[in-house]
């Protein structure tokens, strides 16, 4: 799995199989970068009301991968928690990002240790392994996206760049939306005016308790 910061878009190739893989590796390393490098708090966060913490789509997209791969395609007995969306802390960020790519390694095994992309599911409903890796394509295209409105709503990143990679503007962007958020959670908490002055740049200074 693609490690650098900006990675090129993938190649074509005219083995089927491949290209499929590589359209799943290219969108493993796009949820990847939206988490890397980020703190346990942060990977955790989600907006009020809606989706899923970063941390959560990681761990959640391993199990798709060991549900449909060592499930429907090799027989081994699964199961599906909505709890994979919101793991503990006792699922660091870099241990979700470990298992993600060992699954990711595990899966590309046992695609290629499987004679045709024509070989039956064992779930007897006339899918496939092509069917299984189109559907585990368009999961984790899905949640690719969902990773990348959760991040910019986090801290203002957008794109292919890693949170290990971000420039200076981008470190800016990302000041001023926790700043945003803090004073968001004074608004709506009993702590009236804890929120000081705008600073000149337009970014609203450090929340603290008016008392």
């Amino acid at each position: 799995m693609p490690d650098d910061p900006a990675p090129n878009f993938l190649k074509g190739t005219l083995d089927e199989c491949e290209l499929l893989l590589r359209w799943l590796r290219y969108l493993r390393g796009a949820v990847i970068r939206k988490i890397d490098g980020l703190s346990e708090s942060d990977a955790r966060w989600t907006p009020e009301g809606g989706l899923t913490p970063l941390i959560g789509i990681v761990n959640h997209l391993t199990h798709v991968e060991w549900r449909w791969i060592d499930g429907a395609m090799l027989g081994v007995e699964t199961s599906r928690s909505e709890a994979e969306f919101t793991p503990g802390p006792e699922l660091t960020v870099d241990a979700a990002i470990t298992l993600y790519r060992a699954r990711g390694a595990a899966t590309d095994s046992a695609v290629w240790s499987i004679a045709t992309l024509s070989q039956p599911t064992k779930l007897g409903d006339g899918t496939d392994l092509r069917f299984v890796l189109v559907h585990l394509i368009n999961e984790t295209a899905r949640h690719a996206g969902h990773a990348d409105a959760t991040r910019q709503l986090l801290d203002g990143t957008t794109g292919e760049r890693s949170s290990r990679a971000r420039s200076a503007s981008s470190w800016s962007r990302g000041r001023r939306h926790r700043m945003l958020r803090s004073c968001e959670l004074c608004a709506t908490s009993s702590r009236a005016g804890c929120c000081n002055a705008e600073s000149g740049s337009g970014v609203p200074a450090t929340c603290r308790p008016s008392g």
